[in-house]
């Protein structure tokens, strides 16, 4: 294969990748709450993740090894997501219930 057909190729296989990848994540963003039967949120509760926390989380998605610093800083992060949604969630954890 030319080299000029070959980069062709990679191209439209890049860019359709690309198109399907944002795709997925808008069609995540829109309904992946109701899909899973969580409650509507109001969007005020969302606590966004840092860059670095969501660099982690794509870590740990993707079955990747962190180190205990890494592993502590996006547990702190859920930590303080959990308690933004329920914050009777951590005396309920303290109590073993």
């Amino acid at each position: 294969m030319p080299v000029d057909d070959a980069i062709t190729l990679i191209t439209r296989s890049f860019d359709k990748y690309m198109l399907d990848r944002r795709e997925r994540t808008e069609g995540l963003g829109a309904g992946a709450g109701r899909a899973a039967g969580l409650p509507p949120s109001n969007g005020q509760d969302f606590l966004q993740p840092s860059s670095q926390i969501q660099y982690l989380l794509n870590l740990l998605a993707d079955r990747r090894h962190l180190t205990a610093p890494e592993l502590t800083s996006v547990i702190e992060y859920l930590v303080e997501r959990r308690h933004q949604m329920n914050p009777d969630a951590d005396i309920l954890a303290r109590r073993g219930l």
